[in-house]
């Protein structure tokens, strides 16, 4: 009889363990950021957020690892600190932002609209800015450096991680080869 109440015991609460969502906590650090465009500190892990219009939120300190923001609008947004570790900027609009002392390890900002974006003392390990417009982008005392691809993007004018500043009309790999430390 203890034995039939022991599995059944332990069969309900196997089942109430599956029925809870695993994103849980995700999901109501998204609702906080839908309703108040804020969401420091936040769980975001993985989280779909394509085409999303988050113009100035505040993101400082969130994990937004893994997280897809492409065509994402966030002119301005504070991503301060942010672990940005592996999510994806295709595309997305990041005018003025500012990602000072994020880790940016394997993110890809390919295509992304990055214009005056400040990325002070961010992490960059494995980081694709391809074909983006970092013009007037301030990178400067930018950590890591290894492996980050600036082919095609336009550099023009920006502050590059050594604090010396690109030459109007520069592509990134022209900026990177001058200013390689």
């Amino acid at each position: 009889m203890i034995d039939r109440i022991l599995k059944s015991t332990v069969l309900a609460l196997c089942f109430l363990t599956l029925s809870v969502p695993a994103f849980a906590f995700t999901q109501s650090a998204l609702k906080n950021l839908e309703k108040h465009g804020s969401c420091s500190g936040c769980d975001l892990q993985n989280i779909q957020l394509q085409g999303w219009g988050l113009n100035g939120a505040n993101l400082q300190n969130s994990d937004l690892s893994g997280a897809d923001l492409t065509r994402a609008k966030l002119n301005g947004a504070r991503l301060d600190g942010a672990n940005l570790n592996e999510a994806s900027f295709h595309n997305a609009e990041l005018k003025g932002a500012v990602l000072n002392g994020a880790n940016l390890t394997g993110a890809e900002f390919d295509g992304a609209k990055m214009q005056k974006a400040k990325l002070v003392q961010a992490h960059f390990v494995n980081v694709s800015f391809k074909n983006a417009d970092m013009e007037k982008a301030d990178l400067s005392g930018g950590r890591g450096g290894m492996f980050v691809n600036f082919s095609g993007a336009n550099v023009s004018e920006a502050t590059w991680i050594n604090g010396n500043k690109c030459p109007k009309d520069s592509s990134g790999n022209e900026c990177l080869m001058m200013y390689r430390e």
